[in-house]
């Protein structure tokens, strides 16, 4: 008898450190989606800055459009913001070389 309720109380045991051991490892080691998550909001916040040091309205609005409408075509975000098409274009392009200076 003695025997066995040793064996239990060795078996209760490794089950109280296996599940203590795993509750550690969860909390200090983020998962995938943590990770990515993270990514998402730094990337967030480096939109947020590079938003705030746009040097017009203009491009400022563009931009805003683009974050806010990312799967839009040209010619949707053109009547939206009221600019011909290689007015756009070439503010799209000025922004993304803006962006790449900024970004290094």
């Amino acid at each position: 008898m003695v025997l066995i309720n040793l064996m239990r109380d060795f078996g209760r045991k490794q089950a109280r450190n296996q599940a203590l051991q795993t509750r550690v490892q969860n909390t200090f080691q983020p998962e995938l989606a943590d990770r990515v998550s993270a990514k998402q909001f730094d990337f967030s916040l480096d939109l947020i800055n590079f938003f705030q040091i746009l040097p017009t309205t203009e491009l400022k609005v563009i931009f805003n459009d683009m974050v806010k409408f990312p799967e839009a075509k040209i010619n949707e975000r053109c009547q939206r913001l009221d600019l011909p098409r290689t007015t756009f274009k070439r503010r799209q392009r000025q922004l993304g070389q803006m962006y790449l200076r900024w970004h290094r």
